[in-house]
C-alpha cells in the first residue's frame, strides 16, 4: 500500500498541490506493504517524513521549501488499511498545508506478485479558492513484481478535481539486508525511479501556456536515483534516504538537476 503522503517529492508549496510523493514515499519504502500483510493481527502505525526540498513531477515552481509529514495509519491485516496525513510545508503559513485522508486494499497474489488499490481525499488549505479546487481527490493501482531479487513496481495514479493528472511510475529496487541481532536489522536500498505523466500540471501551478506544447500527452517528466539507509529495531523504523532528480522538462522550461535527502520514522503498536 502506497501512502500518498503528496509532499516532497511528494507535494509541494503553498499554491501547489502534488508531487511525486507518490513515487517517494514508494521507493523510501515507507512501509513493506508485503510485511504488513503477513501480520496475524491488526496494527496502528504513526511516524513522520521529513524532505529537505519539496517538490513534485522534479520542481519546485518557484516555491524553495522544505516539508514534514506526520501521519496515523490502522492496518486490518486482512488488506484493508486506513490513514491520515498532514502534509506541513515551510513557504506555507497554514498548518498543515493540506490534509490527506486514505483508504485502500492490497493482496499477495502469489510470493512474488503484489497488488493494491487505494483512494485518497485530500482537503487542500492553499489560502486560495482556485488551487484548493484543482486536484482534490486520487486513485491509485500498483504492483510489486519480483524478479532475481529486484523489486519492480509499476503504478498508475488519476488525480483529479476541477482539473486533473494522470501519472504512470516505474520503480526499480534492489535492498541488501543484514540482521545484526535478533530484533535489529540494517538495510541498504538502491532505487531508480521513472515518472511518466500528463503536462497538464504546467499550466496549473507554472502560470505558462503554449500552443506548442500538448499538456495532455504523457511523456517522461522526471527520473530520481536514490540510496536509503534503513534500521529496524522492534518496531521502529528509521530510513535516511539521499535523493539525486533529474527533471525531463517540456519546451521552454528550464530545470536543473539537484540533490536532496529525507529522513523518515515509523512505530508500529500491534492490537494483540
Amino acid at each position: 500500500m502506497c501512502l500518498l503522503l503528496q509532499f516532497c517529492s511528494f507535494k509541494i508549496c503553498g499554491q501547489q498541490t502534488h508531487t511525486n510523493e507518490l513515487a517517494q514515499k514508494r521507493y523510501n519504502g515507507l512501509w513493506n506493504l508485503k510485511d504488513s500483510l503477513n501480520e496475524v493481527t491488526p496494527s496502528f502505525s504513526m511516524g513522520s517524513y521529513y524532505d529537505s526540498k519539496v517538490v513534485f513531477w522534479g520542481r519546485d515552481f518557484g516555491e524553495k521549501q522544505f516539508g514534514v509529514a506526520p501521519y496515523f495509519m490502522f492496518n486490518s491485516a486482512k488488506g484493508f488499511y486506513a490513514y491520515t496525513v498532514g502534509n506541513c510545508w515551510s513557504a506555507n503559513s497554514e498548518i498543515p498545508a493540506r490534509v490527506d485522508l486514505g483508504i485502500g486494499f492490497e493482496r499477495i497474489l502469489t510470493d512474488k506478485v503484489y497488488v493494491s488499490l487505494g483512494y485518497e481525499r485530500w482537503i487542500p488549505r492553499y489560502g486560495d479558492s482556485y488551487y484548493n479546487s484543482l486536484l482534490t481527490n486520487n486513485i491509485e493501482v500498483d504492483a510489486d513484481l519480483e524478479y532475481f531479487g529486484l523489486d519492480i513496481e509499476p503504478c498508475v495514479y488519476y488525480m483529479f478535481g476541477e482539473d486533473y493528472v494522470f501519472q504512470s511510475d516505474l520503480l526499480l529496487e534492489k535492498k541488501y539486508s543484514v540482521h545484526t541481532s535478533k530484533v535489529t536489522r540494517i538495510s541498504l536500498k538502491p532505487s531508480l525511479l521513472a515518472t511518466f505523466a500528463t503536462r497538464t500540471f504546467i499550466p496549473m501551478y507554472a502560470e505558462f501556456y503554449s500552443d506548442q506544447i500538448n499538456y495532455k500527452k504523457i511523456g517522461l517528466v522526471d527520473g530520481e536515483g536514490s540510496a536509503t539507509l534503513e534500521v529496524e529495531v522492534r518496531s521502529l523504523q528509521v530510513e535516511a534516504t539521499a535523493h539525486y532528480n533529474v527533471p525531463v522538462g517540456a519546451r521552454y522550461e528550464q530545470l536543473s538537476p539537484f540533490y536532496y535527502f529525507s529522513l523518515h520514522i515509523n512505530y508500529s503498536f500491534p492490537f494483540d
